[in-house]
């Protein structure tokens, strides 16, 4: 019997841990003298994508980035 392979993901702690990560980067970005003026005030969003796109590059739920495609871009990219 094999064994599953688990993604970067799982083995990293899967979304306890990237939104742990996530979370300590940018509030250090919000805090840093020369970083924060070229990010939002607000990190909400930017920290919520920065999330999302881990977790699908990582091999996480790869259902996430569809909720955010136009669905021309979508449906052009399925095409190829």
């Amino acid at each position: 019997m094999k064994e599953k392979v688990k993604s970067p993901y799982e083995l990293l702690g899967g979304e306890h841990t990237i939104s742990k990560l996530v979370d300590a980067f940018y509030n250090r970005v919000a805090s840093h003298p020369d970083l924060a003026p070229i990010f939002p005030i607000d990190l909400t969003e930017t920290t919520r994508k920065q999330k999302q796109f881990l977790t699908q590059y990582l091999g996480g739920l790869g259902f996430i980035y569809r909720r955010t495609w136009t669905p021309y871009v979508t449906c052009k990219t399925f095409a190829f």
